[in-house]
């Protein structure tokens, strides 16, 4: 079976080649405008192409982002196109991500008013996206309710979910969750058909742990910001347990009190979540770190798979992210140092 990706596999090994490295990262962070940065990425070869028409003298923030964002955009349409049918059917989940991601903008945008600047169409005139989509691009960004948006999804499968949630949902993080939790869940069946036996495992593995550190960061936001019900947070955690077991979720939705949830959290394997969270750490960035070195290491260990290629673009995701981060941290001057506690490298 793994004969069917040396193919994909030399083309996704050729496209990491071009990945920034630490000594990158910190060339980055010694720059002092967004032009500068720009004129750095200039000279890789992962980063040229994407980069050509830009100038950097006057680029504005957005259009740096929306122009390293192409270069995401050509590495999945690259492959998808080259994939067999059976890769093309998981390779949709990374597409389906996508339009989730833009779905979430929307929805905050339309339930807490965020900034219009954060609604952007996920690569502007990208004609793979919008010949893929079934989303109504043009009307969910003109949304200002969820409803507005729920109707922009009419013909895709993510109407009916929209459409339950709407009718009783009150703040953005709950659609959020369910929107995760279909995707997931999605994912999950799909794995036992589409991902073939030999590295099924591996992949069960890789994603499992993920949809066990979302379920206790869900629970311990809901626990310490929220105040919710425990009946709340079952509603909306995923369904599905890999390390984790029915009792332990039980152990931290039914915990008294904050403290006592905590302490559930410590006695599995996802303590690491609380690391100095009681100093200069938040949860969501130990899960981000380590997301970053599972997804690092699963690329190394299991190559030939449909491992690799979900890691391979976990890590292209977060290198954009990590860029973004800097990016907004030069424009507003933050301290270098800081930058870099909220980047994922090494």
């Amino acid at each position: 079976m793994k004969s069917g990706y040396v193919a994909i596999s030399t083309k996704i090994r050729a496209m990491y080649a071009g990945h920034l490295e630490i000594a990158d990262y910190e060339q980055l962070l010694k720059k002092n405008s967004v032009g500068e940065i720009c004129a750095y990425l200039k000279q890789s070869a992962e980063f040229k192409e994407a980069l050509q028409n830009v100038n950097e003298l006057n680029v504005h923030r957005g259009d740096l982002e929306t122009s390293l964002e192409q270069i995401f955009k050509n590495h999945y349409s690259g492959l998808y196109n080259f994939a067999d049918l059976q890769k093309k059917r998981m390779l949709r989940f990374i597409f389906m991500k996508e339009e989730l991601d833009f779905l979430k903008r929307a929805v905050m945008y339309a339930m807490s008013e965020e900034s219009e600047t954060n609604l952007r169409i996920p690569y502007p005139g990208d004609a793979f996206f919008q010949q893929h989509t079934r989303i109504d691009l043009e009307a969910v960004k003109r949304a200002g309710s969820l409803s507005d948006i729920v109707e922009g999804c009419r013909d895709t499968p993510y109407y009916d979910i929209l459409n339950r949630v709407s009718m009783n949902a009150s703040d953005p993080a709950t659609v959020l969750m369910l929107l995760d939790r279909y995707y997931f869940e999605r994912l999950w069946r799909a794995k036992n058909r589409y991902v073939e036996k030999a590295g099924r495992e591996a992949f069960t593995r890789y994603i499992g742990s993920d949809i066990d550190a979302l379920n206790v960061l869900w629970i311990y936001r809901c626990k310490k910001y929220f105040k919710t019900s425990n009946e709340f947070i079952y509603t909306y955690i995923i369904p599905i347990y890999y390390h984790l077991s029915e009792a332990d979720i039980a152990g931290m939705v039914d915990a008294q009190d904050l403290g006592a949830c905590e302490q559930a959290i410590r006695n599995t394997t996802y303590a690491y979540l609380l690391d100095r969270t009681n100093g200069t750490a938040f949860m969501d960035g130990n899960y981000a770190r380590k997301r970053y070195q599972a997804a690092k290491k699963a690329y190394q260990l299991h190559p030939l798979s449909m491992t690799e290629i979900f890691a391979f673009f976990d890590l292209k995701a977060i290198e954009l992210a990590n860029v973004k981060t800097i990016i907004e941290g030069i424009r507003y001057q933050v301290d270098p140092q800081t930058i870099r506690e909220n980047i994922y490298i090494g």
